[in-house]
């Protein structure tokens, strides 16, 4: 996922669960009511994030 705006969702910018995995670059992720992020543990290995913009 590259490029994207998500902001002021009732959840999180990014959801990754069940063996999720991907790459996550220069994305615009704000005002999300529960953040920018949430990745289950199994799936960190497995999520590449960089040049994203959570503030």
């Amino acid at each position: 996922m590259r490029n994207n705006q998500i902001f002021e969702n009732a959840y999180q910018g990014v959801w990754v669960y069940e063996n999720g995995r991907g790459t996550f670059e220069n994305n615009t992720l704000r005002a999300n009511k529960r953040g920018a992020w949430d990745i289950a543990a199994d799936c960190l290995p497995n999520v590449k994030r960089s040049g994203n913009i959570e503030k």
